[in-house]
């Protein structure tokens, strides 16, 4: 059979001669001879970064991915994404070549070139936040503020909504009227909070904002649109004009199946191998992303000629961009800081709701405004930063079927179909379904555990370890259980029961030393010196056994509801390298799964640059994208039924 034919790759900036099947992907033959490549995906054709140079005869034809992340040149120079190359015909490959050439030739292009400046230093980063430019800060919940407020400081803490102060002699932003949004009948909890009343005399007209079009099926008017704030000032300088954006494709309300308990039939959806669709012609434009860092602004270019970023850098600024947007001095400070020319669009993004606009998706609002021929377009959180991740997120998807859990934002999780999306929230479900994240703060974590349970890998070998990752976490959790050393429910056996367990383990007795009492609770100790104890409490096991009944309830319900998914994606704001394999382990998903789950720990604000294929950020979510439904899981009578019915499962 012609799968079964083999093939050789010779990679030439290692010497080495590897041997594949025909149909290999590129990127797990490396990976499974231990050549190591750069990533931030996993593999999963999502980060653009696993560049190799090919050469050969028959060579695959680029993968629609592949042309939509490298631009012709890149292609016509060899270059390929290792995720994306399946083996065909013997081959040539050089693993570095393509990472030398990004940063000296143009016709090599990435997310990370060219840099102008450097990058403004800031504290050691903790190992589980998000590896994005945005504030650590943002990230942390109300009563997790106070509790990490020493480990959380950055550079830099946005001000607060109502407290945009302008520069001297400089006029404020003014607000605009938004007309309601149809299908929305609660106010936001920024109905009233009279943004934008305080104005200073100028000779430079503000930026305005822009008149928006309602979205379809949104009936009731927002609490900001009649609060009179229009005032206009003389200047003479253009002033922003009144843009119409396109309405957004209507949101229904719950669906029927929200409590009555049905759930469509027991049979399953087969697997359908789906054809790539025809692109739509794009749109294409020149412009700039900029997103509020600590410290600064991190902003990327984006050339419409290659169709990706040509240059990224950061900006110092001890204005918040809120701030620059609110007082008209972006454009001065694009033309003297990025050293780029001002584009005829920017897309802004902040890490907490500033001005109003669209509600988009339960996550972000939109805000438009004009000043000087420049379309700046804002995207902010609706209530929470996290709300903005979430967001971005969406624009990672490829066609099919699949359920998107956020390991680190578990109040919702997402059903994705083509661009169709169900958000379906866990709030108020009567068990905490969130794990424990206390051993995952730190500056130095285990990042590697070795099956024996006794050897263990730091960030930082000569430091003491303060913290898990996330992966490590998970790891350590599917051992325990694996070896027998918890019960169905992960509760930590008895010091006795673990010398029995382990008869014959030459490591029986350093294990068994490692079962302990923390105040109050069984706990099993991962390091201990005089200095510092890093454990995992029985409670945080606990904590992970909902957590796994609820991942697979969620399975198996939406499995019933919508179809079998080709996919079911984890993301979490860490590296998750292994992560997928003790999530089988551990038995959060239903066996077949096994080889379906994706992880994903990218930054994804990245994907902003989707933006510039469609006249403004509105236009292309009106064509990408559209919200189907949101219900609350727990208020289902057949979601309760199947989550009671795990526990039951979980003892037998």
């Amino acid at each position: 059979m012609f799968l079964s034919k083999k093939f050789n790759v010779y990679v030439k900036n290692l010497d080495r001669n590897l041997e594949a099947k025909a149909g290999t992907d590129l990127f797990k033959l490396l990976k499974d001879n231990g050549i190591d490549i750069y990533n931030l995906c996993e593999g999963n054709g999502q980060c653009g970064k696993c560049k190799v140079k090919v050469e050969g005869k028959n060579l695959a034809k680029p993968s629609k991915t592949e042309r939509k992340i490298l631009s012709e040149m890149t292609l016509s120079a060899g270059v390929r994404l290792a995720c994306e190359y399946h083996v065909k015909s013997d081959l040539i490959i050089d693993t570095e070549e393509p990472r030398k050439r990004e940063d000296t030739d143009p016709n090599i292009l990435g997310v990370e070139v060219r840099k102008r400046q450097a990058p403004v230093e800031a504290d050691e980063q903790d190992e589980n936040e998000f590896k994005s430019v945005l504030s650590t800060e943002m990230f942390m919940n109300k009563a997790e503020e106070k509790e990490d407020e020493e480990d959380f400081i950055s550079n830099y803490t946005p001000s607060g909504k109502n407290s945009t102060e302008p520069l001297q002699d400089i006029e404020p932003l003014k607000d605009i009227e938004t007309e309601p949004e149809k299908g929305i009948t609660s106010a936001p909890p920024h109905a009233s909070d009279g943004k934008g009343e305080k104005e200073a005399e100028s000779d430079i007209e503000p930026i305005k904002d822009i008149e928006t079009e309602p979205e379809k099926g949104i009936t009731s008017a927002p609490p900001h649109a009649s609060d009179g704030r229009s005032d206009d000032a003389e200047s003479d300088i253009e002033p922003i004009k009144d843009i119409e954006t396109e309405p957004e494709k209507g949101i229904t309300s719950a669906p029927p199946h929200a409590s009555d308990g049905k759930g469509g039939g027991d049979t399953e959806e087969p697997l359908i191998r789906r054809e790539p669709e025809e692109e739509p012609e794009t749109y294409a434009t020149d412009g700039l992303i900029m997103i509020q860092a600590p410290g600064g602004v991190k902003y990327y270019h984006y050339s419409a000629g290659i169709g990706t970023i040509s240059m990224d850098g950061m900006a110092e600024s001890d204005l918040p961009l809120a701030d620059m947007l609110s007082d008209g001095t972006i454009g001065d400070f694009i033309d003297k800081k990025t050293e780029t020319s001002r584009p005829e669009r920017v897309i802004v993004i902040l890490s907490e709701e500033r001005f109003d606009g669209i509600e988009l998706f339960n996550l972000i609002t939109y805000h438009t405004a004009e000043q000087l021929g420049t379309l700046y377009e804002v995207i902010q959180p609706l209530n929470s930063p996290m709300d903005i991740l979430a967001f971005f997120r969406f624009l990672n998807q490829a066609s099919g079927r699949k359920l998107i859990i956020p390991l680190d934002m578990l109040e919702r999780v997402y059903h994705y179909h083509d661009g169709k999306i169900s958000e379906l929230s866990t709030e108020g479900s009567y068990e905490d379904i969130t794990f424990d994240k206390a051993p995952l703060r730190g500056k130095n974590p285990v990042v590697k555990v070795d099956s024996n349970l006794v050897d263990y890998t730091y960030r930082h070998p000569e430091r003491e370890p303060d913290s898990l990752s996330l992966a490590s976490y998970f790891r350590i959790a599917a051992l325990l259980y694996e070896k027998g050393l918890t019960d169905s429910k992960l509760n930590l056996i008895n010091r006795a029961e673990v010398e029995e367990q382990l008869a014959g383990d030459p490591n029986s007795m350093t294990i068994t030393t490692k079962f302990t009492k923390t105040p109050g609770e069984d706990s099993f100790r991962i390091f201990s010196k005089s200095s510092s104890d890093l454990f995992i409490t029985g409670s945080s096991l606990r904590n992970l056994h909902r957590l796994r009944k609820f991942i697979m309830a969620a399975v198996l319900y939406t499995e019933k509801l919508y179809g079998r998914p080709d996919s079911i994606v984890f993301y979490t704001m860490s590296q998750c390298e292994g992560l997928a394999e003790n999530i089988v382990k551990l038995e959060m998903v239903p066996e077949k799964y096994g080889d379906l789950i994706k992880t994903f720990s990218g930054d994804p604000t990245m994907f902003a640059v989707n933006f510039f294929q469609a006249p403004t950020v509105k236009a292309y979510l009106d064509n990408k994208l559209r919200m189907e439904e949101s219900f609350n899981l727990f208020d289902t009578d057949e979601f309760r039924r199947i989550y009671d019915r795990m526990e039951q499962e979980f003892e037998g």
